[in-house]
């Protein structure tokens, strides 16, 4: 993929320079236009193994050209040239010598709240030129938006782009794109609209802002894919923008933001007015609404307000309206609000629906903790039985260990076989086990691996693991002592 030293392609006419950065489609060069005078960066596409294949990679060449000629914004690239250079095919655009969000992103240089609207806010005014143009870019992420010393934004690599109502170049039964930026509908199957580039810009702009990806599952594609589809993003920093941020990442696109709408939310916070600082100040009567608009109501204001209205509400009305909210709007109103006011609120939802809020707010397992600290222990553990089993022990953990043990005994059996196992390796499990009368230990430690369960009994005192050890069934207790009996 490299060229020799002083060569030039292009009929003569550029003069590659230096690699400016590599991708699955291929290498961009920094380049000498000879005629011009200019620097221009050369994208050239990787060979294929097969005539077929060479054929289908030229054609992407020439469609990646043809949809950044189309569309015509200030913060999309222009195209210069195309040509074909020892079967690779290569695209002439405009250099920018910039860093991408992604480089911001690894050097910890996290834009502040308004320079991350003016970014957003570019990068939307491409999008929606592209999308008026009917192309769909299909991998907006912090690699692809470039921003230049002057401030400039650009959104960079259409390669994979899509023209509405073209024949697809791509595999069946493939997902075009990162994983982690992917919109649930894509990942559904389902024919993606601009809604599909808006959410993949959400997830930019939360990872942005908070330093972390909201779905990302380690190097786990199909995790990542499926916590897409499952899972709310865990609750951000309390801010105009993460409000923003939570309405992009809405999975049905029918509900998602739209353009409009986000352009007036960036602009608002640019400006430091809009609708949230307006109807901070405006009385809002969610007692006169049905649940599910009251719902959506909530979850456009900012988290303080929206938790104080929801607090004056009857203690039906408020069930019935946080039952039918989305729990990622639940959780972020109760981490934004005293725990005094976030407690009682909580306890209004059923125990199973109290779990995947718990999930969310374990983020910040301090705050979490503190608001389930002015609650019984049995309606926690109750709640916590509905919980991830990793979540749980992270709450679990951020409470002081004797309420934690007390909190413990109220949980069901099984999941709190399952937290044991989450806190495998730490003083609070032992403590926890520990604590239990002698059978529910045991019948605890029956959904508990064998070697953690040795772990445990070994760290108990001699009496105490004693009478564990025999509290145990003889088809449990045969694999624990052969982990004890193991040097």
């Amino acid at each position: 993929m490299s060229f020799e030293n002083d060569v030039l392609i292009g009929g003569g006419r550029y003069r590659p320079m230096t690699p400016l950065g590599e991708g699955g489609m291929g290498i961009v060069w920094l380049a000498e236009d000879l005629t011009l005078r200019r620097q221009v960066a050369i994208k050239r596409l990787r060979p294929e193994h097969t005539t077929k294949e060479q054929e289908d990679r030229r054609k992407r060449a020439l469609r990646e050209a043809k949809i950044l000629s189309s569309v015509d914004h200030p913060a999309i690239v222009q195209i210069y040239d195309v040509f074909q250079e020892d079967d690779h095919p290569c695209i002439v655009m405009n250099y920018i010598d910039g860093d991408s969000l992604q480089e911001l992103l690894e050097q910890g240089r996290l834009p502040g709240e308004r320079e991350l609207a003016s970014i957003g806010l570019r990068v939307l005014g491409a999008l929606d030129a592209a999308h008026r143009a009917k192309v769909l870019h299909r991998d907006v992420k912090p690699a692809n938006i470039m921003i230049t010393d002057a401030g400039d934004v650009y959104l960079v690599d259409f390669g994979i782009a899509h023209m509405i109502g073209e024949t697809k170049l791509t595999r069946t039964n493939s997902f075009i794109g990162t994983p982690e930026f992917l919109a649930p509908e894509r990942l559904e199957g389902h024919e993606p609209g601009p809604q599909a580039d808006l959410w993949s810009l959400g997830v930019t702009l939360y990872l942005m802002r908070e330093g972390r990806s909201p779905f990302r599952r380690g190097d786990n594609a199909p995790a990542t894919m499926l916590a897409i589809l499952r899972d709310d993003p865990p609750p951000a920093r309390p801010g105009r923008l993460a409000d923003t941020t939570a309405k992009l990442l809405v999975k049905d696109p029918g509900r998602r933001l739209d353009a409009r709408g986000l352009a007036a939310e960036l602009k608002s916070i640019l400006d430091g007015t809009g609708p949230s600082r307006r109807e901070s100040t405006r009385p809002v009567d969610l007692g006169s609404l049905p649940a599910a608009q009251a719902a959506r109501q909530v979850a456009g204001l900012p988290a303080e307000l929206a938790g104080s209205l929801v607090a004056r509400l009857p203690a039906e009305a408020a069930r019935e309206l946080l039952l039918a909210a989305e729990p990622q709007a639940i959780a972020r109103i109760l981490l934004a609000l005293p725990p005094g006011q976030a407690g009682p609120l909580l306890a209004r939802l059923p125990a199973k629906s109290a779990g995947p809020v718990l999930n969310l707010m374990a983020a910040d397992p301090g705050r979490a903790a503190a608001v389930l600290a002015v609650l019984p222990p049995a309606r926690v553990g109750r709640s916590l039985s509905y919980t991830a089993e990793r979540h749980a022990a992270e709450l679990l953990a951020a409470l002081p260990p004797e309420d934690a043990a007390t909190v413990i005994r109220r949980v069901d059996r099984r999941a709190t076989g399952g937290i044991i196992t989450a806190l495998a390796g730490t003083a609070l499990a032992v403590r926890l086990v520990g604590t239990m009368p002698i059978d529910e230990a045991c019948d605890v430690l029956r959904f508990v691996p064998p070697p953690i369960t040795a772990a445990i009994v070994r760290a108990q005192p001699p009496d105490h693991a004693e009478k564990l050890l025999n509290g145990l069934s003889p088809a449990i207790r045969r694999p624990v002592e052969r982990h004890l009996q193991a040097p």
